[in-house]
């Protein structure tokens, strides 16, 4: 071998080596951020070593109990019962048991209800409730169900307590 040839391998070598010392760090950096997924209303907000999930609706978010990190076997990052892997401003969340994986996109921030919480009490739990439904679960024509009706029946017992 050449001392020409020497020098290349070297320097491919050197470069692979330093490849591979910063994969796991650019890795660990991808996934921090605010992530929303494709319906759901789900805002994942990953930091510090901790995943806190946001319950969003058009009236309302709700945040959720942080889960701390851990990595499986296969060094993907594990929070809990899912696991979530990003590559720019996608990424894809697998929940254990589920026969599908969840897309979700990066957000620059949190939507505006989460920083301002609304108010409390039974009729706001129960807007909270009717909105998420009504915005998360399909099958309501399907049963002949009139969701409108349905809040339009019962949302004044709430109002009376």
């Amino acid at each position: 071998m050449s001392t020409k040839q020497r020098r290349v391998a070297a320097g491919m070598t050197v470069g692979l080596l330093s490849t591979f010392a910063l994969v796991p760090q650019a890795a660990a950096s991808t996934i921090d951020g605010l992530w929303e997924t494709d319906g759901y209303g789900t805002v994942i907000k990953i930091a510090n070593g901790e995943a806190t999930p946001y319950e969003t609706t058009r009236i309302s978010c709700v945040a959720g109990k942080p889960v701390s990190r851990s990595t499986d076997p296969t060094g993907v990052a594990r929070f809990g019962s899912f696991t979530f892997r990003a590559r720019g401003n996608t990424a894809i969340q697998h929940i254990d048991g589920s026969v599908d994986d969840r897309r979700l996109r990066r957000l620059e921030a949190l939507p505006p209800d989460c920083a301002a919480p609304g108010g409390a009490g039974p009729l706001r739990t129960f807007d909270v409730f009717w909105t998420t439904y009504a915005e998360n679960y399909p099958f309501f024509a399907l049963k002949g169900i009139d969701w409108t009706a349905v809040r339009d029946r019962y949302r004044h017992w709430c109002a009376r307590t």
